[in-house]
């Protein structure tokens, strides 16, 4: 299973990493349940949507990296053709992608419900090249968000009396890469192609990273969370829609679930009927996910829950009133 990557980074081909039981997760079908509406507020928070990257040729624009395989030499990957010693196509597609130019530039797929996206190719490529390059921008992509905070539950719950500190991803993440850019290389361990202790490799860093990484600056609100929205640039829009609509309440936050669905019923309608009507679209607008805010501890509540609709080319958050015993 893949390791939050404070020390060596590790891979695996479990396609079962998002199927970990993870307390946001838990948050969103707990409102579900739990949720009451009774309308929207007069002035939903609203924020344009930021564009979504765009994919990167493996053979354009090719930016050289060193990389040693176990303990043998270092070697200058400067062309696709210099990945075919690798032993399997999943390291020889992480070779290859990885040479983009910069990891923005990587086609990382959305984090879904169902989604391996963990396990696959690009998204560590992504992982490699900021590593590479010291780009603490990578920190604030909402897959990344998800990728530290399951990495850091490892899937379950706190022992009983155990002390609660909150998780804040970003800067961890941030801290994670000043560590390695400082060391000067970093290394992953795979262990998806059957070697007995893995198959290891190791990157250097470019000139410039530990520069780089010193001017990351994680955000004043960094909870815990994931978003399952359909598009990545899309979860960072309704991420600062969020931060907008909770104000204050934001220092009492630890967590944020963003996810494509709906909470119980619609604003503005009943939400007691044993099979709820489907929403009316809102004027002008589509319906197109839920936010929820929790915090307090190991055992959190929800302090806010927001649905979250489409409107005229911006994110409107319409607060949902609830009830939770």
């Amino acid at each position: 299973m893949a390791e939050v990557p404070t020390g060596a980074a590790r891979r695996s081909r479990w396609p079962s990493l998002l199927a970990a039981t993870v307390g946001v997760a838990l948050l969103l079908v707990a409102a579900v349940w739990l949720g009451t509406v009774s309308g929207p507020p007069a002035t939903p928070a609203t924020i344009a949507p930021s564009p979504t990257p765009t994919a990167a040729s493996s053979s354009a624009g090719d930016t050289p990296y060193q990389l040693a395989e176990g303990y043998g030499p270092t070697m200058t990957i400067r062309t696709p053709a210099d990945c075919t010693f690798l032993v399997d196509d999943w390291l020889r597609q992480l070779c290859i992608l990885t040479l983009a130019s910069e990891w923005k530039s990587i086609a990382v797929a959305p984090m879904t419900q169902s989604s391996s996206v963990f396990t696959d190719p690009p998204w560590w490529a992504a992982f490699t090249r900021a590593m590479i390059d010291g780009d603490t921008s990578f920190c604030s992509d909402w897959t990344t968000r998800a990728f530290m905070t399951v990495g850091h539950s490892g899937g379950s719950a706190p022992p009983p009396g155990a002390t609660f500190a909150p998780f804040h991803p970003v800067a961890t993440c941030i801290d994670s890469l000043r560590s390695k850019a400082d060391a000067g290389s970093f290394t992953m361990i795979d262990h998806g192609q059957g070697a007995p202790n893995g198959y290891v490799l190791t990157f250097t860093v470019s000139d410039g990273a530990a520069a780089r990484a010193a001017q990351g600056v994680a955000p004043s609100f960094d909870p815990a969370g994931e978003c399952t929205l359909p598009a990545r640039s899309l979860c960072d829009s309704v991420s600062a829609a969020a931060t907008i609509a909770l104000g204050d309440r934001t220092s009492a936050v630890d967590e944020l679930g963003i996810a494509a669905q709906l909470l119980v019923g619609c604003p503005g309608f009943a939400s007691d009927a044993a099979t709820p009507a489907p929403c009316p679209p809102p004027s002008g607008g589509t319906w197109i996910g839920a936010v929820v805010a929790a915090g307090g501890g190991a055992l959190p509540k929800v302090v806010a829950a927001f649905d979250i609709a489409a409107m005229g080319g911006q994110i409107s958050l319409v607060e949902v009133p609830y009830h939770q015993p």
